[in-house]
């Protein structure tokens, strides 16, 4: 462990650790009606769904480039006797 990593786990805690206390703070500023539940379901939601657009970029993406390739449309005369 170097001392950047040691200074990095120490910022994120400090982060972490005062959250709390400046979401408070700008919920008061901004005199926001949502509850805790409903703001913590659109995040939930949120990570979710950028978590299964990465997974599709991950999986079909890359199915739809091969179904697509020059490669495999241009195969050799016997790929194309076999399709």
């Amino acid at each position: 462990m170097t001392w950047g990593d040691a200074a990095l786990t120490v910022i994120t805690i400090a982060a972490f650790r005062l959250l709390p206390a400046f979401a408070r703070n700008i919920l008061r500023l901004t005199d926001y009606r949502k509850t805790w539940y409903e703001i913590t379901v659109g995040v939930v939601m949120g990570l979710l769904g950028w978590v299964a657009a990465q997974l599709h970029l991950l999986v079909f993406d890359k199915l739809y480039l091969w179904w697509g390739s020059q490669k495999r449309l241009l195969g050799t005369q016997d790929n194309r006797s076999n399709e």
